[in-house]
């Protein structure tokens, strides 16, 4: 390459992929941080709401009504806005792939609105999801106003979108950079990796910023310290794996099964807002009776990691809980399900530890169970291996055995091999893109837009 060469690339490619992708990162590190903080709000007050009703029986009509109102103007939402229903990440994933096309800021303005309503009811959806797209949609965002269709940078500045989208709403910066390369594009190059690391250096910088003005933790699972085990219990994240492997085999599978069942039966035997008004009063009912069940999970991975629960408690929100989340990702509700898998990875970690402790374990190593567990499930659900290992030791602020982590996860990995199970994302992806090639809106072209 010639100097001259280089110097029309660097202004033309390198230049304006740094550019865009540092602007995107502070527009997403202000966006994303504030939708954050709006979500743990709504996530408290839902519980608050939840744990009121229940003691004052005299207002379940009116929750009846609330949940109502809420299902409604979900599927109003998903109607109006149908690229904002369903998981977030699986969704992200396909338009930085180029498979996807969509409005950038009709779904930024539809992922806010329905997760909003999905919040207040108690759904098992988290932020997560909708975070990553918001960052996406802000990246496309970028692109679109600087006309970079058919650029070099298009794709990277997707990349860099969520990537920051990833760290800010996880508080984990080093799993939104590989998260967006392992997961979300599935292949390294040079030019992902700087637009992602500039994309997450900015959003880092600035939510680092607006956190200290607000006195608030990004970190999603700050847990503290903790006893790690030592390297003659080695064979502990072996079991935990195996384990985690045939829970994730479980997990995936039902989640298919029921969004296969959807996209066949819903439009035949059942209208699409009787569907998702049912998982809106089917998780009412839950809310009243085993609360710990809904939401996004979050207070419930604490819940596990400190012992607050019996085994056969845990048992029942297992099977509550992969039920809810099921039915819940078929519905197409806006929402994300990567905090609610992380707590089924928890409960399974919790029953785990519960049987290490009778065979006479220490009870000093009971979190670090339950967090290498999370590991090996969520890593073997979604076949990515390094953004698990790495996301769990960053996400909790502690030190975890790295080694141990990796034992886990490709253990969990080897059983969802066996058992030729598929990720749940790209199970997820597959739905999303079969659902838009009957309504026209699927596109196989790396630069498909749809105007705004």
């Amino acid at each position: 390459m010639t100097e001259k060469t280089f110097k029309k690339h660097l202004m033309r490619v390198i230049f304006p992929c740094a550019l865009y992708s540092a602007s995107a990162g502070v527009v997403i590190g202000i966006v994303v941080f504030f939708f954050k903080m709006l979500a743990e709000f709504l996530g408290t007050l839902s519980a608050d709401i939840y744990s009121f009703i229940s003691h004052h029986l005299v207002y379940i009509p009116v929750l009846i009504i609330g949940l109502v109102l809420s299902a409604f103007v979900v599927f109003l939402v998903i109607k109006k806005i149908p690229e904002a229903s369903g998981g977030g990440i699986p969704r992200s994933e396909g338009i930085v792939r180029g498979l996807l096309t969509f409005r950038w800021l009709h779904s930024i303005i539809g992922a806010i609105v329905g997760s909003i309503f999905a919040f207040i009811a108690g759904l098992s959806v988290g932020s997560e999801g909708p975070g990553v797209q918001i960052g996406t949609a802000i990246g496309d965002g970028f692109n679109k106003i600087y006309h970079s269709r058919g650029h070099t940078w298009k794709r990277p500045v997707l990349t860099a979108g969520a990537a920051a989208g990833f760290a800010v709403v996880t508080g984990a910066p080093i799993s939104g950079i590989v998260f967006a390369i392992e997961e979300a594009n599935s292949r390294y190059e040079p030019y992902l990796v700087l637009a992602a690391g500039i994309g997450v250096i900015f959003a880092t910088v600035t939510v680092s910023f607006l956190a200290n003005i607000f006195s608030v933790d990004m970190r999603i699972l700050n847990v503290g310290s903790f006893t790690d085990l030592t390297i003659s219990l080695i064979w502990i994240p072996a079991v935990i794996g195996i384990i985690a492997g045939i829970a994730a085999v479980i997990y995936n599978t039902l989640t298919e099964k029921v969004s296969l069942f959807a996209s066949k039966h819903i439009n035949k035997k059942f209208v699409p807002l009787i569907y998702l008004l049912s998982i809106f009063l089917l998780t009412g009912m839950v809310g009243l009776l085993l609360p710990q069940a809904i939401g996004s999970g979050h207070s419930l991975i604490f819940g596990v990691i400190e012992r607050l629960y019996l085994w056969y408690i845990l048992l029942a929100i297992f099977g509550v809980k992969l039920l809810l989340i099921a039915g819940t990702s078929a519905s197409g509700a806006v929402g994300g399900m990567f905090l609610p898998m992380l707590s089924i990875g928890a409960t399974v970690g919790g029953l785990i530890g519960e049987l290490f402790l009778i065979g006479g374990l220490d009870i000093g190593f009971y979190p670090v169970i339950v967090l290498l567990t999370i590991c090996g499930f969520f890593g073997g659900a979604i076949y990515a291996p390094i953004t698990a290992t790495i996301f769990i030791i960053e996400a909790t602020g502690s030190f975890i055995s790295g080694l141990h982590c990796i034992i886990a996860v490709f253990l969990s990995m080897m059983i969802m091999s066996i058992f030729k199970v598929e990720s749940v994302n790209e199970v997820a992806l597959k739905e999303i893109l079969k659902k838009n090639s009957k309504t026209g809106t699927h596109s196989n072209s790396q630069d498909a837009e749809v105007s705004n």
